[in-house]
């Protein structure tokens, strides 16, 4: 498109065309009395009438290129809008077949498949638009709009669907029997879905917001709004899919809905960087004694919450003994001592954890001894009391040999018992 710089110009040679003209005429209506002077002047006038035709018609054809959208961003747009017609049309009738089709799933090479059919029909559009305008000099502005509403009314469907199978408790749900089991066994999946699942009425303020957002999408003057509302809900939910495992479909289907909004956000570059970084800023200004002032005043932010985090120190004082042992053997009194059944009172599992606690686990997580423990690295030597349960009473006076590997020995005195435990760490 022309910009705004080159239109003054095109206005100001079409106005000096057209004194020149009004000037070349005149020239006409006067008497024969020193012709051969008229003359000169009537030539040299042609001359320079042609020049400036000359160069109107020159800036007349680049103002007409300046309309045209180049090839790569045509090849862009329609591949981008087939992408997620694709998977927006694909999720439609995956779901359809799950619930009215006895829960049969197509094979993958069949959602390929009809992706691939999509894109291709996608850039051959493409170039058949770009061809045509090529043939005809004539740049065509509503297929630019036609495939970006594509874009917007795919983008919009597939998010309002999601915002309402939240209404509809339909996803963020974990089986209760899984709730039930310990968070080290949930996968990154399972975890962040019952996490969010945790508070419905939070669940619905996401479907509120990615609902909001479809339906704004689908006008052209709220478009930039919804832009806004919806771009950082897919950053989030693309972050959440990569940093916690979930499946490469889940996180590909969320980063090309990002990239559509990425897309649609830029048409508008112009503007934005007008509105946030050029545009005047209404706030009243606070007036500093000097620079000086000003400058450590914004430095502040940033110094004192790190000055904060130093003073805290470190919560792990001993970083190569944290973490969870599995008993490998157990003896009490010189006797060894193994599990028969998962209601044997043995000890399992020792958790050294970060402020100095430590947990004894006897063959379930319902028989458990917490306390805290204190670790003398020059002999080694640990002592350990308890505070839950209240009957734990027997505090644990040992030594660790072997510190450093994976496997450790914990030789000491319990109570009134000596123990000799050999520990594998796993975590």
């Amino acid at each position: 498109m022309a910009s705004s710089s080159d239109r003054p110009s095109l206005t100001r040679l079409c106005r000096s065309l057209h004194v020149l003209k009004i000037n070349f005429l005149s020239l006409k209506t006067v008497p024969g009395v020193a012709s051969r002077q008229l003359k000169i002047r009537h030539i040299s006038g042609l001359k320079f009438f042609s020049k400036i035709l000359w160069k109107l018609i020159s800036l007349a054809s680049h103002a007409k290129r300046m309309y045209q959208i180049s090839l790569l961003k045509k090849i862009i747009t329609c591949f981008l809008a087939g992408l997620i017609a694709a998977i927006t049309i694909q999720r439609i009738i995956y779901r359809s077949i799950w619930e009215f089709k006895n829960k049969l799933i197509l094979p993958p090479v069949f959602a390929i498949a009809f992706i691939v059919i999509l894109l291709l029909i996608a850039l051959i559009c493409a170039f058949n638009w770009h061809f045509k305008e090529r043939k005809e000099q004539t740049a065509n502005k509503n297929n630019l709009a036609f495939w970006q509403a594509v874009m917007r009314y795919f983008i919009a469907i597939d998010l309002s669907m999601i915002g309402w199978q939240k209404l509809f408790h339909l996803q963020f749900y974990t089986p209760l029997g899984i709730l039930d089991q310990p968070f080290s066994t949930f996968s990154g999946e399972a975890l962040t879905w019952a996490y969010f699942g945790h508070s419905y009425a939070f669940t619905c303020v996401v479907g509120l917001f990615q609902i909001a957002g479809s339906y704004l999408l689908l006008f052209k003057r709220t478009s930039i709004f919804a832009c806004f509302i919806l771009f950082p809900v897919l950053l989030n939910i693309v972050c959440i899919d990569f940093f916690y495992h979930f499946e490469i479909g889940e996180l590909a289907h969320a980063a090309i809905l990002l990239i559509g909004i990425l897309y649609l956000l830029l048409q508008e570059y112009e503007r934005l960087v007008e509105f946030f970084f050029l545009a005047k800023n209404n706030l009243p200004s606070v007036h500093f004694k000097n620079r000086f002032t000003r400058n450590i005043t914004k430095l502040s932010v940033v110094l004192i919450p790190l000055l904060l985090i130093l003073s805290y120190g470190s919560h792990d004082k001993n970083p190569k003994l944290t973490g969870k042992y599995s008993v490998q053997s157990l003896l009490v009194n010189q006797k060894p001592v193994i599990v028969n059944s998962c209601q044997d009172s043995v000890l399992t599992t020792i958790y050294f954890d970060r402020e100095d606690d430590i947990v004894f686990e006897f063959n379930s997580q319902q028989r458990r001894w917490i306390g805290s423990y204190n670790f003398n690295q020059t002999n080694d030597s640990i002592t350990a009391s308890w505070r839950f349960p209240l009957t734990a009473k027997n505090a644990l006076r040992a030594r660790l040999v072997g510190r450093g590997n994976n496997s450790i020995t914990l030789s000491g005195i319990i109570g009134d018992e000596k123990i000799e435990v050999i520990l594998v760490k796993d975590k």
